[in-house]
């Protein structure tokens, strides 16, 4: 769920309240909701917001006093096909003299994300935003259609839900008690593995994937010597010669870690089973040979036997690392009674992190909602993707598809190479040079020699916008 700064009155909207405080009237028109991320000193200068996903009717006004109202809007994912990180709002008015304008924005300290429709369950959020407008009695908001609105839908099934009293309230429970997970990709027994191996290995053993590290979607291991076995109902978290290991760690960074300056989040995971001693915390650290999993916790457990485990942890209100990381650490360590024996190993069944000071119960997501939420750091193409190329001496190829979900920054792109269109297993003389790339696509691959066909095939292409 997002969570929202105070709102900006723009320049436009702070003339329109002076027009409002002499007698004229405005009317509020809309709210846009946008995935662009503004910095604080560009908002009142804004005229129009980028990137916008959704726009909605303001369905509720309530006068506060002379000068302040009250609005309420909601916003539902039944018609989005893609979805996207809510991180900027723009409430729009209409100035008598002007026109339509931008008259507040406001930002989110922690973009809440809104998932595309997949047919299965409806995904919604309502605004509750409090306004100054300088005269409230000059005020209207303009209605797009009478059709019921999610905010009356909440109402009357808050109704149905008193009168169906104890049974229903008992039946929904674990639900109401439990706060959504920041982590993705979280539940060990049904991961998505868009990697696709069984093993994420030591060096040398090939079966791991060792260029960048990452494992199964989101999670990253740093030791060479240590390796994850994904199982039927858990994932296994395993050093190998213990004399010889560094770095054995296995972990989620957090993206935006700055944004979690200054709140109270908890973590929690289930471990099914457990031979010597590991960390289980949130850490922080900023870039070195460590990257992504720094050693430094903000709090963390010991953990040395089978259960269900929480650790509270405040992140400091002035925290600027560029790291924030939930991590499980494996190591000699006085302080904490670890050390390593060769082959200790931990089965992880779920992880969590929420906000707040309480553990509370763990629910996976939806399979389709966690692969694209996974899909927007990397996805992949493990078969053959068909390229058009210009002409037959012509070094680019232009994918025949986008990306399945936008991504957070533009990606890196590796492949396995380029192959024949007449015949896919023969390998052409040519390999990826360098890749023209957006968020939404490739705009097209530049190779090193000339493919010699107007079409070929691209085979393994990978896409990576993963965080380091």
């Amino acid at each position: 769920m997002a969570e929202f700064n105070k709102i900006v009155i723009t320049k436009k909207g702070q003339s329109l309240i002076s027009k409002l405080i002499e007698g004229k009237s405005m009317k509020l028109t809309k709210l846009s909701i946008s995935d662009s991320i503004y910095e604080d000193s560009e908002l009142e200068s804004l005229s129009f917001i980028d990137n916008v996903k959704q726009t909605i009717a303001i369905e509720r006004m309530l006068r506060v006093n002379d000068t302040t109202i009250r609005l309420q809007a909601s916003i539902s994912n039944e018609l989005l096909t893609e979805g996207y990180f809510m991180s900027t709002v723009g409430i729009y008015a209409d100035d008598p003299e002007e026109g339509e304008i931008l008259y507040a924005v406001m930002i989110a300290k922690v973009s809440g994300w809104m998932p595309p429709y997949t047919g299965i369950s409806v995904t919604s959020s309502i605004f509750n935003i409090t306004l100054v407008v300088g005269n409230a009695d000059n005020v209207t908001i303009e209605m797009s259609s009478d059709n019921a609105t999610i905010i009356d839908i909440q109402e009357l099934q808050s109704q149905i839900d008193v009168l169906d009293g104890d049974i229903k309230r008992n039946k929904d429970n674990i639900y109401k008690l439990t706060n959504p997970n920041i982590l993705i990709n979280a539940n060990f027994s049904n991961p998505v593995n868009q990697r696709g191996k069984d093993t994420y290995g030591l060096l040398g053993t090939g079966s791991t994937i060792v260029r960048l590290g990452y494992t199964i979607d989101r999670w990253i291991k740093a030791s060479e010597r240590s390796g994850i076995t994904v199982n039927d109902d858990c994932i296994r978290f395993q050093v190998g010669t213990a004399s010889s290991a560094q770095l054995v760690r296995f972990g989620q960074p957090l993206e935006y870690p700055k944004s979690f300056a200054g709140k109270t989040v908890t973590l929690s995971c289930k471990i099914k089973e457990i031979v010597g001693q590991i960390e289980f915390g949130l850490f922080a650290g900023s870039a070195f040979e460590d990257h992504c999993l720094p050693a430094i916790a903000i709090n963390s457990v010991v953990i040395d036997k089978a259960g269900t485990y929480s650790v509270t942890a405040m992140v400091p209100t002035d925290f600027n690392e560029e790291y924030l990381t939930v991590m499980f650490h494996m190591q000699n360590n006085a302080e904490t009674g670890q050390v390593m024996q060769d082959n200790d190993y931990v089965d992880i069944v779920w992880v969590k992190m929420e906000y707040g000071a309480v553990a509370t119960p763990f629910i996976p997501r939806l399979r389709g909602e966690e692969l694209q939420l996974c899909q927007r750091f990397y996805e992949n193409f493990l078969h053959s993707m068909l390229c058009v190329v210009p002409s037959d001496t012509s070094r680019v190829a232009i994918p025949l598809m986008g990306f399945k979900v936008k991504k957070r920054i533009y990606p890196k792109i590796v492949s396995d190479g380029f192959y024949l269109y007449s015949n896919s297993s023969i390998k052409l003389d040519t390999r990826l040079d360098t890749a023209n790339v957006n968020m939404n696509g490739i705009v097209y691959l530049q190779l090193t020699n000339p493919v010699g066909a107007v079409m070929c095939y691209v085979k393994n292409l990978e896409i990576d916008a993963e965080i380091y």
